[in-house]
């Protein structure tokens, strides 16, 4: 079990959590100038140790960073000064500061690692593809240590678990495509061996200058690059089940056009008319 502490007036703003017995802090807290600055003030015994991060992007194609710090807080008020993706951030310290570089190193490593075999979508240029060398006993231990930061993502909506699930309800493409969705904790998931598609040249000349063009030829290039989509016989499928917050961002990659997505999904539409949805989705 977890143990929360809400220190702020809005408890959507900041919270830092704790499973028993443990020495780990986590710190999950909105992009913010004065949430910083709270941090600064109020949790100097802990907030400028060493330890991992996330930042997390909230737009429609959701978007994670996985970073390390020596200095805890300052280096993410780095990135809200010169990162412009993000909306909110997960930081995990030490109460004690033992973690030097070589773990750091590895967590970095192992969470870059287990984001790239899930759902999720890293944001990160730098993939850390070489392990850090560290001995038998060593390796245990920091599994240990990933193994309990993992629990609490888990306990915050970020499962990077492969677990089997029971799906009550499949989407499939409209348009000829050849793609299927399912709608999993708040999630549009584009399964794995759904075909997808860079976007048509005549997209180049829209009226909204290239952006829409732009974007999604970066998104199916970086997901190449993190091998969640590969190419057979000239064309491309996704590996791996991919999450989207909108089912319209799903429907645009498959078809490689701005795409109505409750329109595009067969049988979406109808499940949103009867409230089956968040209504933010």
């Amino acid at each position: 079990n977890l143990n929360y502490l809400f220190p702020m007036e809005n408890p959507n703003y900041l919270k830092i959590f704790q499973g028993s017995n443990s020495k780990i802090y986590g710190i999950s807290l909105k992009r913010s100038d004065n949430i910083i600055k709270f941090l600064k003030d109020n949790y100097k015994d802990f907030i400028f140790n060493s330890g991992i991060y996330i930042l997390i992007s909230k737009n429609e194609d959701e978007r994670y960073y996985i970073g390390q710090t020596i200095n805890g807080i300052k280096r993410i008020e780095e990135h809200n000064k010169k990162k412009d993706f993000w909306d909110e951030c997960i930081l995990f310290l030490t109460e004690n500061n033992t973690w030097d570089k070589t773990i750091i190193d590895y967590l970095e490593y192992s969470f870059i690692n287990e984001f790239n075999k899930s759902m999720y979508t890293l944001e990160n240029k730098d993939m850390r593809i070489n392990k850090p060398v560290l001995d038998l006993f060593q390796e245990s231990s920091l599994n240990d240590i990933k193994e309990e930061i993992l629990f609490m993502l888990s306990c915050n909506d970020i499962s990077l678990k492969e677990e089997k699930k029971i799906r009550s309800k499949t989407y499939t493409a409209g348009k000829g495509k050849k793609a299927e969705l399912i709608y999993e904790n708040g999630k549009f998931v584009l399964l794995s061996g759904s075909e997808v598609n860079y976007p048509k040249e005549e997209v180049r000349n829209w009226s909204d200058r290239g952006n829409f063009y732009k974007r999604q030829n970066s998104i199916i290039d970086s997901y190449i690059e993190q091998g969640k989509i590969e190419e057979n016989e000239g064309k491309f499928y996704t590996s791996v089940d991919i999450a989207f917050k909108s089912a319209s961002s799903a429907a645009c990659i498959v078809t490689g056009l701005s795409e109505n997505g409750y329109v595009f999904w067969q049988g979406l539409d109808e499940i949103r008319k009867n409230g089956d949805f968040d209504k933010n989705n």
